[in-house]
């Protein structure tokens, strides 16, 4: 498995861009099944906040607005207190049903807010750990951006 943290900044939305080619693409060969969707949930993450959109088995798009009730950023970093951060983003992706069917989706998650000197690299981690946990059995594949540049 390569190292994400020594990937440049094009070869990480080229592998972005792989990913929801690749989604697409079973999305297409998995078309006899009427109504299925491959779930990409889209993680908003700001101050104590988290926002997830998605679209249901339906198709109609869907907006989860999660306020922490313990707060895990403040104005340096995003991920001030980690389990705060997992509690935060697993209490969100609770409300959304698994789809029959079973199949794990692709998690893109944005860093919204501007912080002073960036998205660190162990924020970074962090927050892909955190999904990684509190999602358990949606998420296959995790992009972490900040303010939608491709970290890893």
């Amino acid at each position: 498995m390569s190292n994400p943290f020594n990937k440049t900044q094009t070869e990480l939305k080229q592998q972005l861009a792989k990913a929801r080619q690749n989604h697409k693409q079973l999305q297409k060969r998995l078309q006899w099944l009427p109504g299925l969707i491959l779930p990409i949930y889209e993680i908003q993450l700001y101050n104590n906040r988290v926002i997830v959109r998605y679209r249901d088995q339906s198709g109609q798009q869907q907006t989860i607005d999660y306020i922490a009730t313990k707060p895990f950023s403040n104005t340096r970093t995003i991920v001030a207190d980690f389990h705060a951060i997992y509690e935060a983003i697993q209490a969100a992706l609770a409300k959304i049903a698994i789809p029959w069917y079973g199949i794990k989706g692709l998690a893109i998650v944005d860093v919204r807010e501007t912080l002073a000197g960036g998205l660190t690299t162990i924020e970074a981690k962090a927050i892909l750990e955190a999904v990684h946990v509190a999602a358990k059995n949606k998420i296959t594949k995790i992009f972490v951006t900040y303010q939608q540049d491709t970290v890893f």
